[in-house]
C-alpha cells in the first residue's frame, strides 16, 4: 500500500478535486473540506490543512505518523558505482525528484531513500543509498537550499542538521528516544514501536546535527557494535549531557544479550533474524535496565570578574611604556603588558636562561594572546610594541644588502684565485692549498611572521640566539600547522612544542634538501585572536597537546573604542627602542666549539625560598582543577613565573647597568604576582570557552555594567542595550545578578524638586587579592641604559656554568 492509499484509506469521504482530493480535516472541528491530500514527486503524501493544522497533527488524529507520508523505500539490484564526476557542482534541481532522477541517471536505480523532515514536517534532506556489487554501498545527499533562492542540490544538509525522524520527536515529547548509528537502523527500531532518532552525514557527523530536541528527555543510544561505534555514542553521549537541561543518557551494547552479533553489527541485523518484536523489546528494556546512566556535564562556574592587571608589578622602567602604549591605543594596560613581555622574552632569546636547580632550566620564551573582538585596537598594541623591531630588521636588511654586494665581489676574487692556482698546479709551481672560499653572509633577524616551520628552521639556524613571531591572527598560524601535512594532521605542532622550550628539532619536508636541525630553538609567540575563533580553532587536538596551556591569555572586557589624543612620546618610545637594543646586546655564553650557548642565571637563595613556597601552594592548587585544560595551563605557570623572573632581571641589569649575578627576591615577587594575574584571567578565558547563554550573557551584562561606573537604572540597561526591551526585561536580569551575589539594589529617594523614588542597581565589590604584599626595592626613576650601540650588557661576575643539552626543562 502506498502512502497515499494508506492515507485515503483512514479518510473515506475523501472527494476528487482536480489532480488531488479534499476532505474535513481529522484534526480540528471542521465543517466544511478544508483538507487537501496529494501525491509527491517521490511517491509519498501531501497534505495541507487551509486552517492552518500541522501535519504531524493531522497524521496523529488519524492515528498515524509521519513517517507513514514518507515516500517508500525501493529495493533494486546492487548497481556498480559509477566513474566520477556525477554533476556539475553547485547545480540546483527545482524539486527533489529531479535531484534524485539525476543521481539514477548517473548511478543506477537506487537501494534505499530516506527523507529528513524539519520540525513543521516539511522536506529538507534525502540520504539516498546505492548497493555496490563488492557488497559495499555508495550514499549521495540531497538537500534543499535555504532562503529565498531555493530548489534542490546534491550536497548535505547545512549545519544543524536535523534528526533523523524529527516530526515524531515533536510529536510525541515524554516518549523515550533510541539513538542509533544510521538510517537503517533507525527505520528497523522504529519498526519495532520504538520512538527513533539518528543523525545525518555518518558516524563522524554526529556534532553536525541539531540534538536540542532531546534536551531533558529519557535518551537511549544503540550503536553498532565496534569501535567506531562506541566512539560515536560517546560523542553523542558528551553533546546530550551539556544539553539544557541535560538528557538522561543511557548507552546499551547489543552484544550483551545478542553475543553473536558480527563486527559492526546494529539493531537492524538483530531484527533482521526474525525473531519475535515483543521478545526483542523485552530484553532491550532488560539491556537498559542493567545500564549506568551518562553523568550530566557539571555546569561550568560564572566567568570571574576581570581585575586591572598588576602595572606595578613591573619593573619602573617598564610602567611608563606601559601605561602610554594603552592610552594612545584606548585599550586596557592588560593589552599593552601582555605585549611588553613577550617582546622583551623575543629580544632576550637564548642569551641567557634561568637554573631553578640541577635538571631544571627554564628559557627566556613566553607565548601570548590578546582575545578581543576585531576593531578593538589590539593590531595597534602590537604595531607600536614592535616598531623598534622593524627598524632594526630595516637596518639589518640593509647591511645583509651591503654584506652580499662584498661577497660577491670576494666570490669573483676567489674565482680568479683559484684559476691561477689551478694553472699553477699544472707547472708545478704555487701553493698546495688552493684559496680559501668566502663564506657568504647571514641575514640577522629577530622579528618573523608569515613563516613556514622548515623556514623557521633554516632561520634559527642562522640565528641562534632565537626569534620572535608576531602574528596578528594567530589564528592563521595555527591554521598554518597542516599545510604540508598528509591527510590534513600535521607534524608542525610538535616543532612548535619544542621550540616553546627551546629544545632540540628535526624538521623533514618532502622534497627538502635534507634535515633542518635546530638545536636550541627559542621563539616567542605574540598575536591576537577573536574569542569565538579561539573556542573553535583550538580544539581538541590542540588542547590535548598543551598548545593552548602554553599561551598566556587577556582578554578585558570589550571598551567602546572612542577618540583619544594621547600618543606615544617620543622619550617614552627611545627609551624602548633603546631597552629592546639593550637587551639583544647581552652576551651569551660559549660551548666548547665557540657556539653560542644561554648563560645560566640562577635564583638567589632567598629569592628560591619564597618560590618555593609559591610553587608548593600553586601545586595543591593545581591539584584542586577539575578542568583539564585549566590544569595543564596551571601546570605550565609554576616554570613561566620563572621565566617572568628572568625577564625582570635583564631588565633591571640593561637599565641599571649592573651584571646579572642572579635572580633577585624582588624579581620572583614581582613575578609572582604577574603570574597570579595571569591565573586569574586564565580562568575567565578557559569558564568564557565553557559558557553556556546563561552565563555569557549574564558576564556581558555585567562587563556592560562595569562600562558604565559599576552602577545603573533599569531604564539606563533599557537604553544601552537591545536585549532588553521593557522594563521587565530589563528589571528581571538585574535581578538575577542580585540573586547570584553580583550585585545589590539601592533606593533613591526623590530630588529637591519632587518626582518619584529610583531604583539603583550596585555591582558589588569584586573580593581584593588574597596574593602577598611585593617586597620592592626602589628603582631609579630614569636609569641610564646600558649596552647600548656596539657594547653588551654584563650578565654576572660569577661563571654559572654553561647549559648542558639535558638541562632544558623541568625533570
Amino acid at each position: 500500500m502506498t502512502p497515499l492509499e494508506l492515507l485515503l484509506s483512514k479518510l473515506p469521504d475523501a472527494k476528487r478535486n482536480g489532480a488531488g482530493w479534499s476532505v474535513r480535516c481529522p484534526a480540528h472541528d471542521d465543517d466544511q473540506p478544508s483538507l487537501s491530500i496529494g501525491e509527491g514527486d517521490a511517491g509519498g503524501a501531501l497534505v495541507h490543512c487551509h486552517a492552518g493544522c500541522t501535519p504531524v497533527a493531522i497524521t496523529a488524529a488519524l492515528g498515524l505518523q509521519l513517517a507513514d507520508l514518507m515516500p517508500q523505500k525501493i529495493e533494486s539490484p546492487p548497481t556498480r558505482k559509477p566513474a566520477k564526476p556525477m554533476h556539475k557542482p553547485g547545480l540546483t534541481f527545482a524539486t527533489a525528484a529531479e535531484a534524485v532522477a539525476e543521481l539514477e541517471r548517473r548511478k543506477g536505480p537506487l537501494a534505499v531513500m530516506w527523507n529528513y523532515y524539519n520540525a513543521d514536517g516539511e522536506p529538507v534532506g534525502m540520504v539516498v543509498r546505492w548497493n555496490l556489487t563488492n557488497g559495499g554501498k555508495d550514499i549521495r545527499p540531497v538537500s534543499r537550499r535555504p532562503g529565498a533562492i531555493g530548489g534542490w542540490t546534491i550536497s548535505a544538509m547545512p549545519e544543524p542538521r536535523p534528526l533523523y525522524h524529527l516530526p515524531d520527536l515533536t510529536a510525541r515529547p515524554g516518549e523515550r528516544v533510541y539513538v542509533t548509528e544510521g538510517e537503517k537502523a533507525a527505520d528497523s527500531a522504529a519498526g519495532l514501536g520504538l520512538l527513533v532518532a539518528t543523525s545525518a552525514g555518518g558516524a563522524q557527523a554526529a556534532g553536525k546535527s541539531d540534538w536540542t530536541p532531546l534536551a531533558g528527555r529519557d535518551v537511549v543510544i544503540v550503536p553498532d557494535a565496534d569501535k567506531a561505534g562506541a566512539k560515536y555514542a560517546a560523542e553523542v553521549s558528551a553533546i546530550l549531557v551539556k544539553l539544557s537541561p541535560p538528557a538522561r543518557v543511557r548507552v546499551i551494547d547489543l552484544r550483551d544479550t545478542w553475543s553473536d552479533l558480527p563486527v559492526g553489527g546494529d539493531i537492524a541485523d538483530v531484527v533482521d533474524r526474525g525473531e519475535d518484536p515483543d521478545a526483542i523489546k523485552t530484553k532491550l528494556a532488560a539491556l537498559l535496565t542493567a545500564a549506568e546512566p551518562e553523568a550530566p556535564a557539571p555546569r561550568p562556574p560564572a566567568v570571574e570578574r576581570f581585575k586591572p592587571f598588576p602595572t606595578d608589578a613591573l619593573p619602573k622602567s617598564l610602567r611608563g611604556f606601559v601605561t602610554e602604549l594603552a592610552a594612545a591605543t584606548g585599550t586596557d594596560p592588560a593589552c599593552a603588558s601582555l605585549t611588553v613581555l613577550v617582546v622583551l622574552a623575543g629580544a632576550i632569546g637564548n642569551r641567557v636562561a634561568a637554573q631553578v636547580k640541577r635538571g631544571w632550566t627554564e628559557a627566556a620564551i613566553l607565548w601570548g594572546a590578546i582575545v578581543a573582538r576585531s576593531g578593538t585596537a589590539k593590531s595597534a598594541v602590537l604595531k607600536l610594541a614592535t616598531r623598534p623591531l622593524v627598524e632594526m630588521y630595516k637596518e639589518a636588511r640593509q647591511q645583509f644588502a651591503n654584506d652580499m654586494v662584498a661577497y660577491e665581489a670576494d666570490s669573483q676574487r676567489h674565482e680568479v684565485e683559484r684559476n691561477r692556482w689551478k694553472d699553477a698546479q699544472k707547472k708545478g709551481t704555487g701553493p698546495s692549498d688552493p684559496p680559501v672560499e668566502p663564506e657568504p653572509p647571514t641575514e640577522q633577524r629577530l622579528m618573523v611572521s608569515d613563516v613556514t616551520c622548515e623556514k623557521l628552521g633554516v632561520l634559527l639556524q642562522d640565528n641562534p640566539l632565537g626569534l620572535l613571531l608576531v602574528r596578528d591572527e594567530l589564528a592563521a598560524w595555527v591554521g598554518a600547522f597542516d599545510r604540508y601535512a598528509a591527510g590534513g594532521k600535521g607534524s608542525d605542532a610538535p616543532v612548535w612544542l619544542s621550540f616553546f622550550d627551546a629544545a632540540p628539532s628535526m624538521i623533514d619536508r618532502k622534497g627538502a634538501a635534507g634535515t633542518i636541525f635546530v638545536e636550541r630553538g627559542s621563539v616567542s609567540v605574540l598575536g591576537s585572536i577573536q574569542p569565538g575563533t579561539l573556542r573553535r580553532v583550538f580544539g581538541a587536538a590542540e588542547r590535548e597537546s598543551g598548545l593552548l596551556a602554553r599561551l598566556l591569555l587577556v582578554q578585558p572586557p570589550t571598551q567602546p573604542v572612542v577618540w583619544t589624543d594621547e600618543e606615544l612620546s617620543d622619550a617614552t618610545a627611545t627609551d624602548w627602542a633603546n631597552l629592546l637594543r639593550a637587551l639583544m646586546n647581552i652576551q651569551p655564553g660559549t660551548d666548547d666549539q665557540g657556539k653560542s650557548r644561554p648563560r645560566l642565571i640562577p635564583l638567589a637563595p632567598d629569592a628560591k625560598t619564597v618560590y618555593v613556597t609559591w610553587h608548593d601552594a600553586h601545586g595543591r592548587e593545581v591539584a584542586d582543577i577539575h578542568a583539564d585544560d585549566l590544569a595543564a595551563h596551571f601546570g605550565k605557570l609554576k616554570g613561566i613565573c620563572i621565566r617572568i623572573g628572568l625577564l625582570f632581571a635583564c631588565v633591571d641589569a640593561a637599565t641599571t647597568g649592573q651584571p646579572i649575578a642572579a635572580i633577585s627576591r624582588d624579581h620572583i615577587e614581582r613575578a609572582i604576582a604577574v603570574t597570579d594575574w595571569f591565573k586569574g584571567e586564565a580562568r575567565r578565558v578557559y569558564g568564557a570557552l565553557g559558557e553556556d547563554d546563561e552565563q555569557r550573557d549574564r558576564r556581558r551584562l555585567v562587563e556592560l555594567i562595569q562600562r558604565k561606573g559599576g552602577t545603573v537604572t533599569v531604564r539606563d540597561l533599557q537604553q544601552s542595550s537591545r536585549l532588553y526591551t521593557t522594563a521587565d526585561d530589563a528589571s528581571g536580569a538585574l535581578q538575577a545578578l542580585v540573586e547570584a551575589g553580583e550585585g545589590r539594589w539601592e533606593q533613591q529617594g526623590p530630588s529637591a524638586r519632587g518626582g518619584r523614588p529610583t531604583r539603583i542597581f550596585h555591582l558589588n565589590t569584586p573580593t581584593a587579592s588574597t596574593q602577598r604584599p611585593l617586597n620592592r626595592t626602589a628603582a631609579p626613576t630614569k636609569p641610564p641604559l646600558a649596552g647600548q650601540g656596539t657594547g653588551s650588557v654584563d650578565v654576572g661576575a660569577v661563571d654559572t656554568g654553561e647549559a648542558d643539552d639535558g638541562d632544558w626543562g623541568e625533570v
